[in-house]
Formats: C-alpha cells, sequence, structure tokens
C-alpha cells in the first residue's frame, strides 16, 4: 500500500481552493473571476505527518534520547508556534544558523552529554562550548580568548537580543529533557 503522506502535498496543490483576489502575480490575472472549489479529505494520514506541533510535542518527549544535533533543534524551532513563543522571525532563524555553523555547533549539549555514546568528554562543537562561544564573543570586545575559549565575536549591537532569545530556547529544551 502507498504512503499517503508522500502524495497529499501534491493532492492538496491541486485541489485546494485558490484565492483569486490575490493581485499582483501575473498567473492571477488570467483566473476566472468564479473561485471553484472542489472538497476533499486526504484520509489514512497520520495525525504527526497533518500537524507538525503534534510532531515536535512528540519529538519533545524522546529528549531524553537525544543526540541534540543541530537539525533536531532547528526541526523543533522553526514550527511556527514555537517560534512566536520565543518571539522569533525567520530572519532571525536564518542569523541563528548562520552563527551556529561558525561556531562550529554540531551536536550534544555538553561533554558530558558526549559521553552516553562512548565518545570523550570533550566540549568541542557541543552546544554548551558553542554558546559559550557567542557569549564571550559579546563580552569580551575585541579580546578574542578567555580559558582557552575562542570568542565568536560576529555577533553586535541589536543582534545581542536574538543571542538572548536563542539563550532561553536552549535553556528550555536542557530542562524540558532532564525533567523527562
Amino acid at each position: 500500500v502507498p504512503d499517503v503522506n508522500q502524495y497529499a502535498p501534491f493532492i492538496e496543490s491541486v485541489f485546494k481552493s485558490v484565492d483569486t483576489k490575490s493581485a499582483g502575480k501575473p498567473f492571477d490575472k488570467q483566473k476566472s473571476q468564479h473561485n471553484q472549489n472542489i472538497p476533499f479529505t486526504i484520509s489514512d494520514r497520520g495525525g504527526l505527518e497533518e500537524n507538525p506541533l503534534l510532531n515536535t510535542f512528540v519529538d519533545l518527549l524522546l529528549l531524553p534520547s537525544s543526540r541534540f544535533t543541530v537539525s533536531e533543534l532547528f526541526d523543533h524551532l522553526e514550527v511556527p508556534a514555537v517560534m512566536a513563543t520565543f518571539k522569533l522571525s525567520q530572519g532571525d532563524i536564518n542569523l541563528i544558523k548562520q552563527w551556529i555553523e561558525q561556531s562550529q555547533i554540531k551536536w550534544a549539549k555538553d561533554a558530558k552529554h558526549k559521553t552516553k555514546w562512548q565518545l570523550p568528554e570533550i566540549d568541542l562543537n557541543t552546544w554548551v562550548y558553542g554558546l559559550k562561544r557567542m557569549v564571550l564573543g559579546v563580552s569580551l570586545g575585541e579580546q578574542g580568548l578567555w580559558n582557552n575559549i575562542l570568542a565568536y565575536q560576529k555577533i553586535e549591537g541589536l543582534n545581542q537580543a536574538i543571542l538572548g532569545k536563542l539563550l532561553n530556547y536552549f535553556s528550555f529544551i536542557s530542562e524540558l529533557e532532564q525533567i523527562l
């Protein structure tokens, strides 16, 4: 039996009602003035595929076994309801992704978290290490090294508020993992 979830976006794009009032698009000008709608439903879809918030909730319940990869945490953060909770825009998310890539955050909360996978207890490439680099960059200014941690110095001005939101999100995720 084929997986209906793979085809659902295509089905929706064909049968979903089109708003003919949107202006400024050449294709819209060619449409008729009648808004034609074919009622449809897609059965046999799982609730997780239909509702990203439900999917995020289930993923958050699995945090104790999570490797805390960058992609995992962004999958949660990019859900519109989560973005709204932490008052982040898509532009903020894009900037945070850039910071994380340049700070070399890859996975794991901290050095101790890496030991769950029989790896050495080294902080490099963890969330805590990368976030420390970001905070040091804001705190130290021009001085780049403190306690053998190289500061990430590309967060300036009003972007410091975005860093604060990222720290709030990471703190929430970390506390939730400990509670579960």
